[in-house]
């Protein structure tokens, strides 16, 4: 049945009407062709989104105080407080739900705030614990990272980003050991960090002192500008945030209802928000795309029925010679498949090229320092086998209702058809 000369007549058939043949195909063609854009355009979207929350933890949570929002305890509206480190202290030995706790002072980044010889730029300042990179992890490059002896001695020492490196240092210059100029005291390189993300260029602006040899610099005593916690397994962050923000409302006398006092971020929160957006909208595109490739289906299916009509005498001679009515479904129904599966996959294929050459351009622009909020545009292997067996079933469906219908031709009646 499925020899050389019945794939010649299927050929030859297709090829009666070129122009017809080639339009019908076209609709499949730009079906699998949108579906193919749209997707790899949603997942570049989605990429660079989620990689805003590389090098920050899933489970965790950004907490830091505010002007209370109403009265309480015995203090009127608008009372400026602070978080300390005895709080931090109480939140550990409180609550077996918190992982990790980690507080953080910020400086911020004055003009030329950072220096070495005759080299000096503006860079954001912060005080750490080690357990920081608990909640923001980070590439060491060179050296180590704040540690505990650091804390304890208050050490003037510093890490510093990998721009504040190439900013402060020659190329091919060793930091490690080298002596900066923060605030006006010097300071000892004792590690160079980048972020895990390549995106977050912030971080790797960003001059890491001891904790409380900055606190001691800006004469904060015991206050904190704010604290990231992490949530242990099987914890919402959402609960662990309440709990925190509950017993912080009660060590300083700030009304339970005051929903202003403790400002917060969930992180947890934010990457299921960003999760579900990106699967709506790949939701969407498939949508989109398949219904582009169904209206591409139908067409041909419209074109198979009239094909049908006007191949009535053929059809009916086939069947005087002896062709069963399998014999004539399989050769509709494989008509309709081949020029499905052909078209589909040219539009795949055609796809898929698009969005590697907007890769490399994206590329590109990334390594010369050109930041984008696409990111690797590209279509999973599932989803193109899924889209393949979509064509499929597409193909058949689309012959069977002309099969059914070519099968119904009575020979005699189809050869005297005019």
């Amino acid at each position: 049945m499925f020899d050389a000369d019945y794939w010649k007549e299927i050929f030859h058939t297709l090829g009666c009407n070129k122009t017809r043949t080639f339009l019908t195909a076209f609709g499949v063609f730009w079906g699998l062709f949108m579906l193919t854009l749209l997707t790899g355009a949603g997942n570049a979207l989605r990429n660079g989104a989620m990689k805003d929350f590389d090098g920050y933890a899933k489970n965790g949570a950004y907490l830091w105080s505010q002007p209370t929002g109403k009265p309480g305890g015995g203090y009127s509206r608008g009372r400026e407080w602070h978080i300390t480190l005895q709080d931090v202290a109480v939140l550990k030995h409180k609550l077996a739900e918190l992982k990790s706790i980690a507080p953080r002072l910020h400086a911020g980044s004055g003009a030329k705030n950072v220096a070495r010889g005759a080299r000096s730029a503006s860079f954001t300042v912060v005080g750490d614990v080690p357990s920081w990179r608990d909640i923001e992890s980070m590439k060491i490059l060179k050296g180590r990272f704040i540690n505990g002896l650091d804390i304890r001695e208050k050490r003037k020492v510093c890490v510093i980003g990998k721009r504040v490196a190439e900013v402060l240092f020659l190329p091919g210059e060793e930091p490690i050991g080298k002596k900066v100029k923060v605030f006006g005291g010097y300071f000892r390189v004792v590690g160079v960090v980048a972020p895990v993300s390549a995106q977050d260029r912030q971080k790797s602006r960003t001059v890491h002192l001891p904790f409380a040899t900055l606190g001691g610099l800006l004469n904060l005593g015991d206050d904190i500008h704010y604290m990231g916690v992490t949530a242990a397994d099987g914890v919402s962050v959402a609960t662990l945030e309440e709990r925190i923000i509950a017993i912080l409302k009660e060590r300083h006398r700030i009304a339970p209802d005051d929903a202003q006092a403790v400002g917060h971020l969930n992180i947890e929160r934010q990457y299921r928000k960003m999760t579900s957006l990106f699967f709506g909208i790949s939701a969407l595109s498939w949508a989109v795309g398949l219904g582009t490739l169904a209206a591409g289906v139908i067409g041909i299916c419209n074109i198979m029925l009239l094909v049908i009509r006007e191949r009535t005498r053929e059809i009916g001679i086939k069947r005087a010679l002896g062709a069963t009515p399998l014999q004539v479904r399989l050769q509709i129904v494989c008509e309709s498949a081949l020029l499905t599966c052909v078209s589909g996959y040219a539009g795949l294929s055609a796809g898929v090229v698009i969005l590697e050459a907007v890769n490399r351009v994206l590329k590109k622009a990334s390594a010369v320092g050109e930041g984008s909020m696409f990111l690797n545009p590209s279509i999973s292997l599932d989803a193109a086998l899924g889209a393949l067996a979509v064509l499929v079933v597409a193909g058949i469906l689309a012959g069977l209702l002309p099969a059914q219908r070519a099968v119904r031709i009575k020979p005699v009646e189809a050869i005297q058809d005019e």
